[in-house]
């Protein structure tokens, strides 16, 4: 935990590219995902179905997880991109490739946890002002701290999800590769 502790310090440029797009995600999802029970909340299954505005929530849900899917894999692209001079100098020091991956994925559910906290935190003002805005308009919505805590919890069931695709992409490229090629791809990028 330690050595982590540094290495996110050491990469803080780097590293806060990495928290800034999946606090964005988060944001935006929660958001989402808020506003959808807000106004779907009061609607049958079938007006779901069959209005024009249940039909428009639901997809811009489907299409806000693609794009946070583009998004935090383009990151975390770059971001793996970096470490890998960390992660080929840990092997050069003996450190198996497994303990390694466990590295990985403390270094990544830290980055999801902190991004989802700040990422609900964040999100709640809007949220409000959206309600606030729906009542002037005199959009019907739904008031119940239920789906407020139920949304924290999608949030972060969908930011999780999102990280371990991501996640499982660098496992490969790692598990897939040599340590000389790991070394060797980071510094023909230098170039």
């Amino acid at each position: 935990m330690k050595v982590l502790l540094k290495i996110l310090k050491k990469n803080v440029r780097n590293s806060i590219v990495c928290f800034m797009s999946t606090i964005l995600v988060a944001i935006i999802l929660f958001v989402f995902l808020e506003v959808k029970e807000l106004v779907l909340g009061t609607m049958s299954m079938e007006e779901r179905v069959r209005s024009q505005q249940g039909v428009a929530i639901q997809t811009y849900m489907y299409i806000l997880l693609f794009i946070g899917l583009i998004l935090i894999s383009y990151t975390v692209s770059n971001y793996s991109r970096i470490r890998i001079k960390d992660y080929g100098m840990f092997m050069v020091f003996g450190e198996e490739k497994k303990d390694i991956i466990r590295m990985i994925i403390l270094e990544y559910g830290i980055i999801c946890g902190i991004s989802w906290l700040i990422g609900c935190v964040v999100g709640t003002p809007f949220v409000i002002l959206l309600q606030s805005i729906f009542r002037k308009e005199g959009i019907q919505t739904v008031q119940d701290p239920c789906w407020f805590l139920k949304n924290i919890g999608s949030t972060c069931f969908y930011m999780c999800v999102i990280l371990c695709i991501a996640v499982i992409m660098n496992i490969v490229k790692i598990q897939s590769n040599s340590l000389a090629l790991l070394l060797n791809i980071e510094q023909k990028k230098r170039k």
